[in-house]
């Protein structure tokens, strides 16, 4: 909103609420010289605000539009397959990840570790956690996900698993650990899934909140007593 101050200028005053007959703000440093002293006093701007006693067929058509409530966007099947708080059945892994593009990728953010895959290494990624852990589970609390202003459909989660399958690590130069029968709980991490026109993944992020938490593979592995290694040289 463009305001006239007393010295002949045009102010701009942002309007970030809902103004009522007579509402008043202050703009500081924009009023009238202070008397005896140095800068101004704060400028308050008085509403008197007037309805319209008619409305055009138009006007009323645009107000309805205004105030009708947005249409949402429907879930994609991939998303709530993803998220729907069930274990990582191989079937379920089937289903999900043919909704993946083939050039798919996830990417840990925020706090995580440098860890990037391609489609192939995200399904080996989960078919090993599920062998491992055969309850595992994104999402066990089943938080809704929801639409983000980045255009991707996104919720933070937690993802568990308890380890009563195979022997586990997340990569070949690491020892593997013997089953323990420790329950491992990673996050709450926010899980992203960018979704193309087709309904197929085409981008994956995992970001990480608090710094030096464990996350993803790496996680597991340290949650039933593994020790992150380097690989050799």
């Amino acid at each position: 909103m463009q305001v006239p101050t007393f010295d002949g200028r045009l102010i701009s005053v942002p309007m970030t609420q809902v103004v009522a007959p007579g509402t008043t703000i202050r703009v500081p440093g924009e009023g009238m010289p202070v008397e005896g002293g140095s800068g101004k006093g704060d400028l308050v701007i008085r509403f008197a605000t007037r309805f319209p006693q008619t409305l055009t067929p138009k006007q009323k058509a645009e107000l309805k539009k205004a105030l009708a409530e947005p249409k949402r966007q429907p879930m994609p099947e991939v998303v709530k397959r993803f998220f729907d708080g069930t274990p990582m059945t191989p079937e379920k892994q089937s289903k999900i990840f043919s909704l993946y593009a083939e050039d798919s990728a996830l990417a840990f953010t925020g706090h995580g570790p440098p860890i990037t895959l391609r489609k192939a290494g995200i399904m080996d990624a989960v078919a090993a956690l599920h062998d491992a852990f055969p309850d595992f589970t994104f999402n066990p609390g089943c938080v809704v996900p929801e639409i983000t202003a980045e255009g991707c459909w996104a919720a933070k989660i937690v993802v568990t698993g308890t380890h009563t399958g195979a022997p586990y690590a997340p990569a070949p130069h690491l020892p593997k650990v013997a089953k323990t029968g420790r329950s491992v709980v990673i996050g709450p991490e926010t899980f992203k899934l960018f979704v193309n026109a087709e309904g197929l993944v085409v981008r994956h992020e995992i970001e990480v909140h608090e710094p030096g938490k464990p996350a993803g593979p790496p996680g597991f592995y340290e949650g039933i007593g593994g020790v992150m290694l380097p690989p050799p040289a």
